[in-house]
Order: C-alpha cells, then structure tokens, then sequence
C-alpha cells in the first residue's frame, strides 16, 4: 500500500505535506497545489512598521526592497537594527552582511562556504532533441 492510499483512506488519521520548490505542470493524482508568491514591498513595510515602531519608513522601504518580497528576510534583517540606526546609506552588499550575521560574530570560513554553497542549486538544460530537464 502506497503513503497516498494510506493518507486518503476513509479511516486514515494521517495526512502528508510536501514541499516542492519547483512544481511543473505534471501534478500528481490527489495532491493540491499552492503558489506562494513574494510579498508587495508596501506590505513588508506594514509589518516591519507594526513590529518595529522604531523603524523609520525609510529604513522599512531599504529593507522591504532587499527582501525581495520575502518575510522572514525582512523581519531577520530588521532585527539587526538597533534604535536610531538608518540603513539609508548601506550599499545591498553590506545589508547582506548584516543579514547573513544577524548579529553574530563574523566568521570568513562560513561566508565562503555559504557563497560556494548558492552558486549553483538548479538551472535548465535544453538537449538536441528540443526537452527542456531541470537540474537539482
């Protein structure tokens, strides 16, 4: 008996999630599919604003630009903040230090391996034949 015939049965008191980063248009049978998409900027400022009441909305548009439309990356990396501070100034490259640290020491040996780690996690390959294959 498959995990799917187990989880769909009447009497089943389980249930199964599965999180694909790239779901193509192939979707199994009984399975559903939802799209998260990336936050609006003006939301992410709301929610940093709520959260952090000394966040200027500067500083909350600096942070919700870099996030990239992502929560948590705006919420980690409004928490470097300290009251009074302005992120204004700082280039993404340090707002990306300032996030990959969230106020921890430094340490060049794990920066270098994160940078090694994300320069390849998937791309698409086109063969002769015209098929498209993802890469993992």
């Amino acid at each position: 008996m498959s995990l799917t015939e187990i989880c769909t049965s009447n009497k089943s008191m389980l249930s199964i999630i599965t999180i694909e980063y790239d779901v193509r248009d192939d979707q199994p049978e009984e399975t559903e599919v939802f799209r998260l998409e990336p936050a609006t900027n003006e939301l992410i400022e709301k929610v940093l604003c709520n959260r952090y009441k000394f966040i200027s909305q500067i500083d909350a548009r600096t942070i919700a630009q870099f996030s990239g439309g992502n929560a948590r990356i705006a919420i980690a990396l409004a928490s470097t903040l300290k009251c009074g501070e302005n992120l204004g100034d700082l280039k993404d490259s340090e707002l990306f230090k300032r996030l990959f640290q969230q106020r921890n020491e430094s340490s060049s040996q794990l920066l270098e391996a994160a940078k090694v780690c994300s320069l390849v996690y998937s791309f698409n390959i086109e063969i002769d034949d015209g098929k498209t294959c993802l890469v993992d």
